[in-house]
């Protein structure tokens, strides 16, 4: 684990840690918050049910006492116990009777007299009944105590008993019947005591209510002074227990904590305790009049306490957990966080560096640059200034070649800079044609074997013989380009030893090559640590190798990017201070053998060869070569063996069909040793054998004219295919020379043109350019065809020209002020088609797209600066439709009328017209002009539209044949009016006969009238 893991991990785990413990406060305080909440809800609950309790117990007692009020004054107001009647029971039961429905608490009514003797009492029949009936027994109830403590009342006030249990006949009622009984004192005529009016008051309903109230956990008790338990709805056996002792005896407080309760109760004026979870509230009202103060005890359970506390905590443990696992998340979140703004910086890191690598390599690049284009036009200013001070003076062949050499070199840096652009952008495409691989190498090997020979470097070439008998498929042009790139790094990068090319035919596999290209050298290598960004642009291996070596840094990327185009990859295997070896494989299509020449070749070299030279490789290469041909070959290292070698063999009857011999060879130089050879052969009567001297390209002058190599071929050095057939050739070895020197193809283009413009009018031709330098090269280059040219500034000035008429042929620079050329071509095509007046861009911008918008804008064809004068030759050729030569033309003086006559007379010495034939015997020239022109406009459009249309109906073919007929003869087209009667004859005969020859004939008609008529679209 790295050390910025183990911070980030460091700090992933405080984060949790911390909001670990701030979920612990978070859930802590919510735990609270919500048991608080509960315990509050719990007690206002519980102070509810309180209230209600009391508001039941007081009320019900309060009417009570006004219910004995009542009666005693009943009593008195009905003299039920007035002496001198006696006693009459019965009066004072029914009186009492009539009170029984005031109240359903109520159980007994009863009057006993000062001596505790009942004397009137009526019972209700059951607890939950309403009706009441006389006892069958009084009782004594002189030992009960609210007896004694009634009679022993100071006053008349109600007297309220303690509530206990209802005990009749001494035993304690079952079930339990709490009761409460509210004695009043009764007075005689004199206004002493002479009994009490008892009431039984039944609260066991009210008891009932009570403990019906509540729900679990929430206690409700009733408790006296003494600190007796009367209700307790937590534990009410406990309660009962405790009336049970107060029926037997009195007891004291046994509750300390209770006792503690009621001072503090007594001690408020209120009369009320309020704790945090208890409350202890002492009754008022009649129920408290009596011998005992009652109080209320409210609280919540221990067990419903722990409830609260648990129920918040279940509450509590899935928030905790979700914000533990928000925690964890968060923290988990933020390592991953840290750990891609890592990986990112890591990455903006590498590509910082990468934008710096590649400043960097830009850097050097231009300055490289600077080096690279100042070297050759530095050249060629300084060659150009030798020349123009002494224009005849000594060397100025040579100074000429050195400067197309600078200039050519120059013109090869800015083409790999455009490849490069291309590639860049997607622009670069290959141009698929016919291809061979040995002359292919050949070229490339050709153009370093002056540069090779200059190091004294040995270039070898090594191709297969079998693809001498094959032609391919392929982009040529960019196979030449690899080959360059590899042999001429491979050139510069070497001081010692030699270059090697190898190409190999691997396979052949439905008619698709397998062909292995490999550049090896023996020069200062590279590094193992450059090989991955060797092929990046602007990259060389080391600054210091493009101080020592030049180069632009560019032929291996443009390398890498065509073999990516043709779906190959470039292999390096390289040794820093051992060499290099740079491979691809192409896979390329056959298409064709040339099986026959191949065979004729195994017919005529020789069957026995010797080989002198003293580089084992160049006699591998040849015996190669040879065998393929069928040849047996004795290759020799010294001059000595190779005396013998041929000397033993004529006189043995056996000698060598061709001797190949080096020039340079250690011991006996090639020159001394062929001339040996020949002196021997000649005393002893011997033929000669053909010879062949091998010599590099510095070697020519010294060995031209030497007497001894009269009908010798020399082979030059790098040995190649062609080059060994040419000297075959030379020896007349063979009849068939696959290395022919190529033809001047300029000097062919230019004598044709030539035999043009003997009988033609010179084409008049207008360039614009806004470069004065360009103007007079373009003039001169011009003037070296033997051709003319207008020469103007811009677009406009080239658009108003040509809006002046007969021009045959217009080259017009694409990016010039005032009007550029594309702008200025699509007026001039307004007005002319581009068969009538070929245009042509003239331009250095040579990217694809620049072409495609120059075709788009109505360009006839594009040519790229620097101009290649094959091509613009070919396309002069191509274009210009040569007009008979007039005396009368070329005078400028003459009026446009005689102009026009001249014009005409011109076109009528041509072989396709005639004017005995034509409607101009009759109507003069301007008539003529007039007939021509609409000729023009109506065979245009009958061409228009028969070649937009998809077939041609039989009865439109007659039509149109029989309205050219006409129409031709018209304008004395003889040529064209024979070939439309020959197929109108054809046509009668096999409908079916095609009717295209006519169209070009027609097209070819019509330029050769506008280009003699000036025709530009008027109007007829």
């Amino acid at each position: 684990m790295t050390k910025m893991q183990h911070k980030q991990k460091s700090r992933a785990v405080f984060l949790f840690i911390t909001l670990s413990l701030f979920s612990l406060i978070v859930s802590g305080l919510l735990y609270s918050h919500y048991k608080n909440n509960l315990h509050d809800s719990s007690l206002n609950d519980l102070e509810t049910i309180s209230d209600r309790n009391i508001s039941v117990l007081s009320h019900e007692i309060d009417q009570l006492g006004f219910v004995l009020f009542d009666i005693k004054l009943g009593i008195i107001r009905h003299h039920l116990l007035a002496p001198p009647q006696a006693l009459n029971r019965k009066n004072v039961e029914d009186f009492l009777l009539g009170y029984t429905a005031k109240n359903s608490l109520i159980s007994q009514i009863r009057w006993i007299d000062e001596k505790g003797m009942e004397r009137a009492r009526l019972d209700r029949l059951t607890r939950a009944g309403s009706k009441f009936t006389s006892a069958e027994v009084l009782q004594d109830k002189s030992s009960r105590y609210y007896v004694s403590e009634a009679n022993s009342a100071a006053t008349d006030i109600i007297y309220i008993s303690p509530i206990d249990l209802n005990i009749e006949q001494g035993r304690v009622v079952q079930p339990f019947q709490p009761t409460l009984r509210m004695v009043i004192p009764t007075r005689n005529e004199e206004g002493l005591k002479d009994g009490i009016i008892v009431l039984n008051i039944d609260l066991t309903t009210i008891f009932e209510k009570i403990y019906a109230s509540t729900r679990e956990g929430m206690v409700f008790r009733v408790v006296d002074s003494l600190g007796s338990l009367i209700i307790d709805t937590d534990s009410p056996d406990e309660a009962w227990a405790s009336l049970l002792g107060m029926s037997a005896s009195a007891q004291g407080v046994r509750d300390t904590h209770l006792k503690s309760l009621i001072t503090r109760a007594d001690a408020n004026i209120a009369g009320k305790y309020v704790g945090p979870d208890e409350t202890l509230e002492r009754l008022s009202g009649l129920l408290n009049s009596g011998q005992r103060t009652y109080y209320i005890h409210t609280y919540l359970s221990d067990n419903f306490l722990k409830g609260i506390s648990r129920e918040a905590l279940i509450w509590r443990l899935p928030v905790l957990l979700l914000l533990l696992l928000f925690s964890a998340g968060v923290a988990v979140y933020v390592y991953t966080y840290d750990r891609r703004l890592q990986n990112l910086n890591a990455k903006l890191q590498l590509q910082i560096e990468e934008v710096e690598k590649v400043n960097l390599y830009k850097s050097t690049f231009l300055a490289n640059m600077s080096h690279e284009i100042r070297t050759p036009l530095t050249s060629v200013i300084g060659l150009l200034d030798i020349i123009r001070r002494n224009p005849d003076g000594e060397g100025l062949n040579q100074n000429l070649a050195l400067v197309s050499t600078a200039a050519r070199n120059l013109l090869l840096l800015i083409n790999d800079i455009l490849d490069l652009t291309r590639i860049e952008s997607g622009h670069l495409h290959l141009e698929i044609g016919e291809l061979q691989i040995d002359a292919l190498v050949d070229h490339s090997v050709g153009l370093f074997a002056s540069e090779a020979e200059t190091k004294k470097l040995e270039l070898i070439s090594e191709v297969d013989p079998e693809l001498s008998s094959l032609s391919f498929t392929g982009d040529a042009l960019r196979i030449q380009q690899l080959l360059n790139n590899l042999i001429g790094n491979g050139v510069k990068f070497t001081a010692k030893g030699g270059v090697n090319i190898r190409v190999e035919l691997c396979e052949i596999s439905d008619n698709i090559a397998t062909v292995r290209f490999c550049v090896s050298d023996t020069g200062i290598g590279i590094d193992a640590a450059e090989l991955d960004r060797l092929c990046e642009p602007f990259v060389q291996s080391d600054v210091s190798v493009t101080r020592r070596y030049g180069g632009s840094g560019l032929g291996l990327s443009i390398t890498k990017h065509l073999l990516d185009l043709m779906t190959s990859q470039l292999q390096v295997k390289s040794q820093l201070d051992a060499g290099s070896s740079f491979s691809f494989v192409l896979k390329l299509p056959v298409a064709a053998e040339r099986n026959a020449e191949v065979g004729k070749l195994r017919q005529e070299v020789p069957k026995k060869i010797l080989i002198v030279d003293e580089n084992p490789r160049i006699c591998e290469v040849l015996d190669k070569m040879f065998s393929y041909w069928g040849c047996q070959t004795t290759a020799l290292h010294s001059s000595d063996e190779a005396y013998y070698a041929v000397v033993e063999g004529a006189d043995g009857g056996e000698p060598f069909g061709l001797l190949i011999v080096d020039k340079h060879l250690s011991k006996l130089e090639g020159v001394e040793l062929i001339e040996r050879i020949n002196s021997c052969l000649d005393a002893k009567g011997h033929a000669r054998p053909p010879e062949i001297l091998m010599a590099l390209e510095a070697d020519r002058q010294s060995i031209a004219g030497i007497p001894e190599l009269e009908g010798v071929s020399v082979l030059q050095k790098p040995v190649t295919m062609s080059r060994l057939l040419e000297a075959l050739g030379g020896q007349n070895v063979i009849s068939v020379v696959g290395g022919e020197a190529e033809p001047d193809v300029v000097a062919m283009l230019i004598a044709s043109l030539a035999v043009k413009l003997k009988s033609a009018r010179p084409p008049r031709i207008l360039l614009a350019d806004d470069n004065s330098y360009n103007r007079v090269l373009l003039e001169l280059l011009f003037g070296s065809f033997g051709l003319t040219v207008v020469l103007v500034n811009d677009g406009l000035e080239a658009l108003n020209k040509v809006l002046e008429g007969g021009f045959d042929l217009v080259f017009l620079d694409i990016q010039m002020p005032v009007m550029d050329g594309l702008t200025a071509t699509r007026r001039i095509r307004s007005h002319y088609s581009a068969e009538a007046l070929p245009v042509f861009a003239v331009s250095a911008a040579t990217f694809e797209s620049d072409i495609d918008a120059a075709k788009a804008a109505g360009f006839n064809a594009h040519i790229a600066k620097p101009i290649n004068v094959e091509n613009l030759l070919s396309l002069i050729l191509q274009y210009w439709v040569p007009i008979a030569n007039s005396p009368l033309i070329e005078n400028s003086s003459t009026s446009k009328t005689n102009e026009n006559n001249d014009a005409i007379s011109g076109l009528f010495e041509l072989a396709e017209f005639d004017s005995e034939n034509a409607i101009y015997q009759q109507i003069g020239p301007s008539g003529y002009r007039r007939v021509a022109t609409a000729f023009v406009k109506d065979m245009e459009s009958e061409l228009a539209r028969f070649s937009s249309a998809t077939t041609m109906s039989s009865e439109d073919q007659q039509r149109f044949l029989h309205r050219l007929k006409g129409a031709a003869a018209s304008v004395g087209a003889t040529t064209l009016a024979k070939l439309n009667a020959e197929l109108s004859q054809r046509i009668a005969e096999e409908p079916n006969t095609s009717i295209a020859p006519l169209f070009e004939a027609i097209d070819h008609t019509i330029k050769i009238l506008r280009r003699y008529l000036d025709i530009i679209g008027e109007e007829t």
